[in-house]
């Protein structure tokens, strides 16, 4: 089972971008 995390707001990200961000110790983009 997936589980989702939110990390922002769909309009926050440009359309080519990324966002970083940090969870469960872990660093995600």
């Amino acid at each position: 089972m997936t589980n989702w995390v939110r990390a922002c707001r769909l309009d926050d990200i440009e359309q080519e971008g990324a966002r970083r961000f940090d969870h469960g110790g872990k660093t995600y983009a």
